[in-house]
This record gives C-alpha cells, sequence and structure tokens, in this order.
C-alpha cells in the first residue's frame, strides 16, 4: 500500500518542486522501504545472470 501511495506522490512532489526535489524524496522513500528495493535489485541481478 505505501509503494502504491507513494509512486503519485513522488510523482506530483516532483512536478511541484522539480526533479532534485524529487531525487531527495524517492531517496527517502527508499530508505524507508528498503527490503523492497533490495529484493527487486536481487531479483533483477539474477534474471540479468541467466
Amino acid at each position: 500500500i505505501l509503494i502504491a501511495v507513494g509512486i503519485p506522490i513522488l510523482g506530483f512532489v516532483t512536478w511541484q518542486h522539480g526533479p532534485w526535489f524529487g531525487m531527495l524524496v524517492l531517496a527517502a522513500g527508499m530508505s524507508v522501504l528498503r527490503w523492497p528495493v533490495i529484493y527487486l535489485g536481487r531479483w533483477i541481478k539474477s534474471k540479468a545472470s541467466r
């Protein structure tokens, strides 16, 4: 639910305040939701190594 709500919020913040502030909000969101990002990275790495 947090990821589904966070993506539109990230888009809105980026649209209102620009890409640099959007990148800052993205980094903050990734620090909060770090395990899904870690698992996604592992999944992509396993698919790329095949």
